[in-house]
């Protein structure tokens, strides 16, 4: 593709971020990308819900929310033209003050379904998803933490990273779910969040 300063190379979905090329002083800046390139940045994709006892299945992502803390989706279950989501890692957490006997039966209920055009692509109890000691803890010492009744790293999170990213690209329809196959009975309220690592491509700033 030719301009006045150059030639500039087409893009590609491997290709890095490329940049347009420099002209003089009263060209366009050397340091804004050329309008038909995306940039990719790092940016994990969370959402949140809070889990009462009557909880049987519970669906992530579902909801545009309006508090950062516990979502960051900007449409329910897709994302937007021309973005896309390479998901290298996907990962379960929980309120840093859930109660010891509360973290033990999620964990054991759990399991983690994720599908991307109604095709499943990854499926794991959530007490799997950790790769490097299981259930681990924020570090409290009360008698009521979950740090006297597990062991692991000290982050409360479970990990699980991905040997061939799983990629959603604009407008496909992906869902995730927590299903609890071991009723919550006496479960106290806790929000959960689940959490997917990765690069989400987008178009440059003011595009």
């Amino acid at each position: 593709m030719s301009s006045p300063y150059g030639t500039m190379v087409p893009p590609s979905e491997s290709a890095p971020i490329q940049m347009g090329p420099g002209g003089p002083v009263t060209g366009p800046p050397i340091d804004v990308p050329a309008p038909q390139f995306f940039e990719r940045i790092y940016q994990p994709l969370y959402d949140s819900v809070s889990i009462t006892a009557a909880a049987t299945s519970t669906p992530f992502f579902n909801t545009s929310p309006t508090n950062i803390l516990f979502g960051n989706i900007e449409r329910p279950n897709t994302l937007p033209r021309p973005q896309a989501f390479a998901c290298r890692a996907i990962s379960v957490y929980y309120d840093m003050n859930v109660l010891a006997a509360d973290a033990v039966l999620l964990s054991r209920s759990g399991c983690l379904v994720f599908t991307l055009n109604d095709r499943k692509q990854f499926q794991l109890p959530i007490t799997f998803l950790g790769g490097a000691g299981g259930l681990a803890t924020f570090g409290r010492t009360d008698a009521a933490a979950v740090a006297n009744v597990t062991n692991g790293y000290p982050s409360m999170a479970f990990v699980h990273w991905l040997p061939i990213p799983i990629v959603i690209s604009e407008e496909e329809v992906f869902q995730v779910r927590i299903d609890w196959l071991v009723a919550l009975t006496g479960l106290t309220a806790t929000r959960v969040w689940v959490a997917m690592w990765g690069v989400l491509r987008r178009k440059p700033t003011g595009q």
